[in-house]
């Protein structure tokens, strides 16, 4: 979560370490899962129903695809 903040705000550079370590976690699947309460309040913010939270959720949990955790 705090590395994207600082990558919006280009305090972290594509080239950099932070940066090779940030793309590393993301690929981490216990990480992942850490993330699972972030996705959830920020899809009850951004207004996604709780259908598609659920399934964004649970593509995550079953190591599904990016694309096709949203699909029915």
């Amino acid at each position: 979560m705090i590395f994207g903040y600082l990558y919006e705000k280009e305090l972290i550079k594509s080239e950099s370490k932070l940066f090779d370590l940030w793309c590393w976690l993301a690929y981490q699947r216990w990480y992942q899962i850490m993330l699972i309460p972030t996705h959830v309040v920020k899809g009850y913010y951004y207004n996604y129903s709780s259908e598609q939270i659920y399934y964004f959720c649970k593509g995550i949990l079953d190591n599904k695809l990016y694309d096709k955790r949203l699909r029915r």
